[in-house]
This record gives C-alpha cells, structure tokens and sequence, in this order.
C-alpha cells in the first residue's frame, strides 16, 4: 500500500491562542498481533514568544504587540521505510498575530528590572530558509512614564544569529528591552527549551 500522507493547513487566524498543536508519531510493520504499539509524537511547529525585560524605574504599559508577516500556509507529510517524516512546505498567507494587549510591565521596586512573557506564543510551521516567515515585522505600541504613548516597529530581518535555523517542537523568544528612553530587540535562541516537556508519547 505504502505510506501514507497528510496535509497539515495553518489557520488564518490572528490569534495566537487559536492556533492548535500539531504532532504525527509513526509505527512500522504493526500487525493485529503487535499488541500495544508504542507511539512517539513529534512536534511539527515551532513557537515564537515575547518576553519584556523592563530596566527602567518609570511606568511602562504595552498597548499592543503585533507581529505580521508572510506566514507558510501549509505542509505535506511523508513517510520513509524508517518512519522518519518529511515536510514539504507550500503556500502563504499574510496575517497580523495579535501578541499582547494591556500588559503592565513597570517597574515595582526601583533597581530591580521587571522580566515578563506577554501573550501567548504563535506555533508557526517554519525551515531553515525563511525562518519563521519572511516581511517579518513586530510591532510595539506602548506607553511610558504614564505619559508619552509611542509605537514602534522592527522589521525583518530580526539579526538571527549565524546559520540559525529552527528546531521543530522548541519555542524561541524575541525580547524587548527598555533601558530609559531605548528600546532594543534580541532574539534568545534557547534550543534547549521544547514547546512542551512531555512529546506525548503514548500506547496504542
């Protein structure tokens, strides 16, 4: 019969929260007497996060915080004889995710910075290639010292380090920090830190 193939088709919604998981786990040469069969999920999206380090004794309120861009749309799964899975990315969408809103990252005692994930993260299909999307820009509109409200925007590309490509099932973390009146933008690559702990494995 050979193996079969799926199609894995993003949402075109603008919210983070309503983008589900997505995992495919294999099993080969399983028969009606194999009994339980031992199924390791595996992660086909990866996770972009914000994160606010705030530095500055004064007031800061985020309004807003948008990230739009040229999303992957869609992906073809296959399957080798080892059961190793292989993804062909076709189509885009341009879509505004809507990170954050009416997050309160002040200071509370002074000299101590205020570090703070805001939103929730987006699980985006991504390669080596395009990253997590191309015509990439995040867009912080905020309010400072109470009084000054401004926007800012960091287009693509957001200096990835060298030869960064993402790792299916891991999040990645943009991060924002005021220092004062600056507000600058790094990218932490923490291969280290999966989408979720447990893969998900699972008996069948």
């Amino acid at each position: 019969i050979g193996s079969p193939t799926m199609t894995i088709t993003m949402p075109n919604t603008t919210t983070p929260a309503d983008i589900p998981d997505a995992m495919v786990a294999t099993a080969i040469d399983v028969t009606e007497l194999t009994g339980n069969v031992q199924l390791n999920f595996q992660h086909l999206l990866s996770g972009v996060q914000i994160r606010i380090r705030n530095y500055d004794s004064e007031s800061l309120i985020i309004n807003s915080a948008k990230l739009s861009g040229t999303f992957i749309k869609s992906a073809n799964i296959s399957f080798d004889t080892e059961g190793n899975f292989l993804l062909q990315h076709s189509g885009t969408q341009n879509i505004t995710y809507n990170l954050a809103e009416n997050v309160d990252a002040s200071v509370v005692n002074k000299g101590e910075a205020i570090v703070k994930y805001i939103g929730d993260p987006v699980m985006l299909l991504a390669n080596s290639n395009d990253r997590f999307g191309t015509n990439l820009k995040l867009s912080i509109n905020y309010t400072h010292k109470g009084a000054n409200t401004i926007t800012k925007t960091v287009e693509y590309p957001f200096n990835y380090p060298t030869g960064f490509s993402p790792i299916l099932g891991n999040i990645y973390t943009f991060e924002l920090q005021f220092i004062n009146n600056s507000l600058l933008l790094s990218m932490v690559v923490q291969n280290e830190e999966p989408w979720q702990e447990d893969a998900g494995d699972k008996d069948v």
